[in-house]
């Protein structure tokens, strides 16, 4: 082995032989932590004096050895070439002495030391082969060494003052007792004693061993990894060579990456064993506790004294496991893991436990110890490792929260307390996989049917039975729950607490409006209750008046002061819903956002898949009425990738109601039948959520030609909201809709007629719904009437932030303009309605405009009179959409780069179109146009395909 930054040592040890070959002899005492190339050093100097003559003397003690006497000694004589009758005299003396040791400490023998005759008998031997040659004794870990070798060693040094005589001893910097304790102190009064004490290696001493195996450049490169893994230790940094050098060979050169592999753990545990058994206890502690463990809290698990642990600290930083304090890498930590036995863990832990409450410690620090304990009888154990899982859900450590909740609820002592703890880790369980958490439900409504729970476990409770849309089992726990106060729960507390589920039930299930919420009002309780309690209740409250559509900017403060509280405390998810919800609803959307976003990155929500998936699908839906449906799309698509479809239960609405929004209005039809197709549970269809899902189900149906179908789910959303009570154009605008679905189907005078009923029932507050309304009157109006429609649509949509359906309220106004032959205009403000759909993400190709027909084709056909020609006979073959709004403009004269422009599409699409148009209507000219178009449009199957307000060319829906 090749040493680096020992040569000045050596140069000690060069000038001590010199200073023999004249007589003098003398004494070096090499020093250092174990592991720092001590017997590298001394191997090292033997070859070096060997090759000049002189006899060296090797022995290497041992702690196995210790109680062997005068086996260092009899290791010397064993590498002398001696006469047979020497050895003979030798082994004699040997044997006198052990047989002395033997006999040592017994009644009739106390112990007096060797026989002063083996002394001098096995002294004068090295002294005399010292007269005429150069002697070197060089004895190993000497820490280790026998008292009987130890005491002939003693002799040695007090004659050998004027000898050829040079001993070598290597001891270890660590605490020694007894004997050897008066052998060093014997030595450092002897004035020819040298001291040589070997440190860890420096980046440039790391830098030099490796050269020799990769070369400079290289050994350069890799200096800084292997120096900051071993700290300089010359056995871990050979041991890092050694799993290195194999990928390097495998790869062709020098790899930079240093894996850390079995000879380094090998190495590490070496290193440990040779600090002795009090450094290994601390190590292994420290790996146990940790190393932020104050000394006397160590040192009383331990049961050691604090000056041992501090020297057993020193030792694992002197050898290069420890710096700052800390285990220099996590492979340490594993070495010395592997070195505990499981009996040993548990026990440890159990005093680490006990010791450190007794100190005051954190509750995750006990909790942690706990886990790892074997059983622990203290009182204080199930309220400590509650109160750990609390501080880890606080912080996003979901799985740590469930650890120790599950050690909690084995060690509870009775049926409260054990309930308590299954309600909480449902809890925690369902932050991360609501169905997985399921599978406790059962036993949860047991415990609250038997009065076992908190209100906040019951309400709790109802929520995640709501999540799976078990609404039997929920109006049943309801109903006990009239009967039986939760477990430990005031009465006003009670109260509020029940008023708070029954308003939850009824925003969610309006159905049981009647039977579940008798009042409407915020209970004034006359005792003392909880803000958790009041703040659920007000968060539920707010959502009623949202839904009740009794908004005004007190509901604004009281959802944002619920969210406030949402960011800084274990606020249910419920109340952050509702409390987003409601400002939705109330039209302030950039605020929602704002809420959304900075939940999202809350530490308690940051590894809660559950929640963020939630929050991401709200974040979707807000996008949705913000016009931005690429973002839309992206969000809902996060959401539901998050957790799976088992896991969202009945909410798999909300993330499905999205995408098929978003995909629809960015025409990926495809993709948009395939969540079409993803089942969804019954009960959604009982919830305002499922409002939205069937509106989103019938615009998809409305965009792939599928009128009569489309209206269908639209009029039963009607019928819905007003069997609920809840016939309110902010929560599904189903008029408009239906009416949409109408004039598809050349229906305009109902169309009209339900389009005037919905502006009717809208007040200042729905102005999206005004200005989406107000197109879809403009495309059910007579030509002449539609331009003011869709000024004032535009004018009312610029208010309300809804960007796309602004830019397609803009491109029906670019279209119009362009049929007044108003061309500037319709120019500027087709450029900004492609403007705004990029700003939406939506690709320009789908922003196309209403379709309105031709004022020649349209005269002598008026609203009044619509209906009636509409029983005509058929057309030779069914346009689609596209095909007749392409047609249209066609036969009115426009030429392809003109339709081209006023559609939004391309000049080869319009040629595409027309190509088609002219087969189906078996006609070989434009000229021939005109005609064929108003047979047509006396057809109703024909007429079906116009497009209804507010549609693409294709047939398209608002998003």
């Amino acid at each position: 082995m090749r040493l680096v930054e020992r040569d000045n040592d050596l140069r000690m040890l060069a000038d001590a032989f010199a200073g023999q070959g004249d007589g003098d002899g003398s004494l070096a005492l090499i020093s250092g932590a174990p592991a720092t190339g001590k017997t590298a050093l001394l191997q090292e100097f033997a070859e070096q004096v060997r090759e000049v003559g002189a006899v060296f003397l090797e022995a290497i003690a041992s702690r196995t050895e210790q109680g062997q006497p005068l086996g260092v000694i009899a290791q010397l004589f064993h590498g002398m070439e001696l006469p047979a009758e020497t050895t003979e005299h030798v082994a004699r003396l040997i044997d006198e002495g052990v047989h002395s040791a033997a006999r040592a400490g017994s009644p009739e023998h106390p112990p007096t030391g060797t026989p002063p005759h083996v002394l001098r008998g096995l002294c004068n031997l090295i002294l005399h082969l010292a007269e005429n040659r150069q002697v070197i004794i060089g004895i190993d870990d000497v820490h280790y060494a026998d008292p009987f070798s130890l005491e002939c060693l003693l002799y040695l040094v007090r004659r050998m003052r004027t000898t050829r005589l040079l001993i070598i001893l290597s001891q270890c910097d660590r605490r020694v007792q007894g004997h050897y304790l008066q052998f060093r102190a014997e030595l450092s009064r002897q004035p020819h004693c040298r001291t040589i004490r070997l440190g860890l290696l420096s980046e440039q001493g790391v830098a030099g061993l490796l050269e020799t195996t990769y070369g400079r450049s290289a050994a350069l490169r890799l200096a800084p990894t292997f120096h900051a893994l071993s700290g300089g230790n010359p056995l871990l940094v050979h041991a890092l060579l050694d799993d290195h050098l194999p990928t390097s060979v495998a790869e062709g050169s020098v790899s930079s990456e240093v894996p850390l592999g079995d000879a380094f753990t090998q190495a590490v545990t070496a290193c440990l064993y040779r600090c002795g058994s009090e450094t290994m206890q601390v190590a292994r502690a420290l790996n146990l506790l940790g190393e932020e463990v104050a000394p006397a809290a160590l040192a009383e698990v331990l049961d050691l004294d604090p000056e041992s642990v501090g020297r057993a600290v020193g030792t694992l930083t002197a050898v290069g496991l420890l710096t700052g304090g800390r285990f220099r890498h996590d492979a340490v930590r594993s070495a010395i893991s592997d070195t505990i036995t499981a009996a040993d863990r548990a026990a440890t832990h159990r005093r680490a436990a006990r010791v450190l409450h007794d100190h005051g410690a954190s509750v995750t620090v006990l909790a942690q110890h706990l886990l790892g304990a074997d059983q622990v009888d203290e009182p204080w154990v199930v309220p400590v490792l509650e109160d750990a899982a609390q501080e880890a859900l606080q912080h996003g450590a979901i799985g740590r929260a469930l650890e120790f909740l599950r050690r909690a609820h084995d060690l509870a002592t009775n049926d409260e307390q054990r309930a308590a703890l299954k309600a909480a880790l449902v809890r925690a369980e369902w932050r991360v996989s609501p169905s997985a958490a399921a599978r406790h439900l059962p036993e949860l409504i047991l415990h609250a049917q038997e009065g076992r729970l908190s209100w906040q476990d019951v309400s709790a409770l109802i929520g995640h039975l709501i999540w799976h849309g078990r609404l039997d089992e929920v109006v049943g726990l309801l109903t006990v729950l009239e009967r039986r106060p939760a477990q430990g729960t005031p009465g006003d507390e009670a109260q509020v607490g029940l008023e708070t589920l029954r308003l939850w039930v009824c925003c969610l299930f309006p159905e049981h409006l009647g039977a579940l919420r008798p009042d409407w009002s915020v209970p004034q309780p006359a005792g003392l209750v909880s803000f958790r309690a009041l703040g659920q209740l007000r968060a539920a409250d707010v959502l009623t008046d949202a839904l009740d559509g009794d908004i005004d900017d007190n509901t604004v403060v009281a959802a944002e002061q619920v969210l406030q509280g949402a960011q800084w405390s274990n606020t249910p998810m419920a109340s952050t819903f509702a409390a987003v919800a409601a400002l939705i609803f109330a039209g302030e959307l950039d605020k929602a956002a704002l809420w959304c976003d900075a939940l999202i990155m809350t530490p308690a929500n940051r590894h809660a898949l559950a929640q963020q998936a939630l929050l991401w699908a709200i974040r979707g839906a807000i996008e949705v009425r913000q016009g931005r449906m690429a973002a839309a799309e992206t969000s809902a698509r996060t959401a539901l990738n998050l957790i799976s479809p088992q896991d969202w239960g009945m909410f798999i609405g909300l993330p499905v109601t999205i995408m098929l929004v978003a995909t629809t209005a960015l025409g990926k039809y495809l993709e948009a039948a395939r969540y079409l197709a993803m089942p969804v549970p019954e009960v959604l269809l009982r919830t305002p959520l499922g409002l939205h899902y069937m509106q989103a189900r019938g615009r998809c149906k409305l965009a792939t030609d599928n009128g009569q179908a489309a209206l269908g789910d639209f009029e039963m959303c009607g019928e819905l909201m007003v069997k609920w009570g809840l016939d309110l154009p902010i929560l599904v605008p189903w008029r408009t809709d239906a009416a949409r679905a109408l004039l598809a189907m050349g229906r305009r005078r109902q169309a009209r007629g339900l389009v005037h009923e919905q502006l009717a029932r809208l007040t200042s507050e729905h102005a999206q719904v005004r200005g989406v309304s107000l197109g879809v009157l403009a495309a059910a109006s007579d030509p002449v009437d539609r331009l003011p429609l869709l000024k004032d649509a535009v004018a009312t949509l610029d208010r309300c932030g809804d960007r796309w359906e602004l830019a397609r309220a803009l491109a029906a106004l670019s279209q119009a303009h362009q049929m007044l032959g108003q061309r500037a205009e319709a120019a500027e403000t087709a450029a900004r309605a492609r403007r705004l759909a990029e700003e939406c993400g939506v690709p320009e190709e789908q922003l196309s405009p209403i379709h309105i027909p031709p004022p020649e084709m349209a005269s002598d056909v008026s609203l009044e009179e619509e209906e009636d020609d509409l029983g005509g006979g058929h057309s030779p073959e069914e346009l689609s959409g596209a095909e007749r709004r392409v047609a249209d403009l066609a036969a009115r004269g426009h030429t392809n780069r003109q339709i081209a422009s006023i559609l939004f599409i391309t000049v080869s699409t319009v040629e595409q179109h027309l190509t088609r148009v002219y087969r189906k209507l078996n006609v070989n000219r434009r000229s021939d146009l005109p005609g064929r178009l108003r047979t047509g449009a006396e057809e109703p199957e024909l007429a079906a395909h116009c497009a209804g307000p507010g549609e693409h060319a294709t047939g398209r829906p608002e998003g």
